[in-house]
């Protein structure tokens, strides 16, 4: 057994983007793939995926990837957006929960969250102020 002490750090996410809290209530869990999330450089390099990042279903796994408006394997329609970070960890696909519901404050949405004006089209139910 090993009883060693464990620390992980987590900064004080900011989730000023989200416009108000209408959506959250209906919020859909996921999991995220794994292997695609860490082909997003910014990704990778903290492990984390961040709150508001833009996300996809992949439509072979049924699992959740970055959203790029021009992937052909289903993730090229965006499903929503990442309410809280996910840690990636070490392996295995980490869960989390998406809202397709409510308003974005676009202006304040991480840098790397993958938005792009594309996804409006395919989240007809977020108002992206």
């Amino acid at each position: 057994m090993n009883l060693a002490t464990k620390t992980e750090t987590w900064g004080n996410e900011d989730l000023s983007w989200l416009g108000s809290a209408h959506g959250l209530e209906m919020a859909d869990s996921v999991t995220i793939d794994r292997t695609a999330a860490l082909a997003v450089t910014a990704w990778a390099t903290d492990g984390v995926v961040p709150a508001g990042a833009v996300l996809g279903k992949v439509t072979a796994t049924g699992r959740y990837a970055p959203w790029v408006d021009a992937a052909v394997d289903g993730s090229g329609v965006a499903a929503g957006l990442l309410i809280s970070p996910v840690m990636l960890g070490a392996s295995g696909n980490p869960q989390g929960a998406i809202i397709s519901h409510g308003q974005v404050i676009v202006a304040k949405l991480p840098a790397s969250s993958g938005y792009a004006a594309g996804a409006n089209a395919d989240l007809p139910l977020v108002q992206f102020v």
